[in-house]
């Protein structure tokens, strides 16, 4: 065997495939194949180029990390924006005369932005802290909070291109691109199996009308030979009667 593939079988011995946890992501698994001692021989996860498995893989390591990553940019992106306005007003009460506070824990990881995302533990007990004034003790000051509203419509993705609303929109579009045309590729990979179960058919299956029609043919001479027999038999019955 050459230095890339894996001895499966050899006479009474078979070699499996099992998984293995990723060594830099043990949230991933890694498809290998096992020697006959049980031992790992060789990773084939990059080597898996069709069949259900590499779907499955691909949608893990390319359509699901890019998802992944946009939305923890996403969720990374606006906590750091909504606390940079945030930090700008002023609350109510013990809150109305100090500013400073975040809205959202800071994240300190972008790569778990969004399983990380968090209300701070000072608006979550009391939302008296939530700084949507921008001047001290003014009754019905909401200024701060429409600016919290302006990062809506904010282009603070994709280098200032793209707002909240367009990113979200795009990250929704590629999932749903990706969607179509895995069903697509369904449908044509459904359209040329048909296709060669027919070919094959054609060569080497049975048909049943061609069949009928052999049976017809072959029953109409086997009928006619019977009538040759039973002829020559009365002949030679005629024959041995006129000698008697």
């Amino acid at each position: 065997r050459g230095p890339n593939e894996s001895l499966l079988v050899e006479r009474g011995l078979a070699a499996t495939l099992s998984v293995i946890r990723n060594p830099e992501n043990e949230a991933m698994y890694d498809v290998v194949a096992l020697d006959f001692d049980g031992d790992v021989d060789k990773n084939l996860t990059k080597d898996i180029r069709s069949g259900s498995l590499a779907g499955i893989i691909h949608v893990r390591d390319k359509v699901a990390k890019r998802l992944i990553d946009d939305t923890n940019e996403l969720a990374f992106k606006f906590t750091d924006q909504f606390n940079s306005v945030h930090k700008q007003g002023f609350g109510l009460n013990n809150f109305s005369e100090s500013i400073g506070r975040d809205f959202f824990e800071p994240l300190r990881d972008k790569d778990n932005a969004a399983m990380s995302i968090k209300v701070s533990d000072l608006i979550a007990n009391s939302t008296d802290a939530i700084s949507l004034g921008s001047t001290p003790n003014t009754v019905g000051d909401n200024v701060n909070a429409n600016q919290m509203l302006r990062l809506r419509d904010m282009r603070m993705f994709d280098d200032g291109n793209a707002s909240f609303v367009d990113f979200y929109s795009n990250y929704v579009g590629i999932l749903g691109s990706e969607i179509v045309k895995a069903k697509h590729q369904s449908e044509t990979d459904d359209v040329i199996h048909a296709d060669i179960i027919a070919r094959k058919e054609s060569v080497s299956g049975v048909s049943l009308d061609e069949e009928a029609s052999h049976m017809i043919k072959w029953q109409t001479a086997f009928t006619a030979s019977s009538k040759v027999i039973t002829t020559v038999d009365e002949m030679l019955e005629t024959v041995l009667g006129l000698k008697r």
